[in-house]
This record gives structure tokens, sequence and C-alpha cells, in this order.
């Protein structure tokens, strides 16, 4: 399952060793912008990650109360 809140970084660039930049895929979860109200009702920690945008590893979805399905 995916969270509709999940979404790939625009801005997400490796740097080799010679300088070039190579576009590459980073996720991030932006429920505290597209579900704003829902931040009155976790941790305040959980704020201050997703407020900051909080790069997603594989499980953080597990338990979150604003997890929602992302419908296809």
């Amino acid at each position: 399952m995916t969270c509709r809140h999940l979404v790939a970084s625009e801005d997400a660039f490796e740097i080799g060793i010679d300088g070039r930049q190579t576009p590459t895929t980073v996720l991030l979860c932006d429920w505290a912008d597209s579900a704003p109200p829902q931040l009155l009702n976790v941790p305040r920690w959980m704020q201050r990650n997703a407020l900051s945008g909080h790069l997603w590893r594989d499980g953080d979805c597990t338990g979150c109360p604003c997890f929602e399905e992302k419908k296809t």
C-alpha cells in the first residue's frame, strides 16, 4: 500500500566525484502540507518532523495516524 501523502522530491540529485548532478528519486512525506488540520492531533515530535520535509524511510507509514491509501 502506498500513502497519498508520499511524493517524489523534485530537487533530489546525486553529485558524482566529477561534480555532475544526476537526478535521483527521494521520497518525502508531505502530509503536513496536504492535511494541516491533522497536525493538531499528533505528538509534537511528529509535527516538527513533518514540517521540516520528512525524508521517508521504509516502514514510516506503519501506524501513522495520517496514512491514507493512495487511489490508483
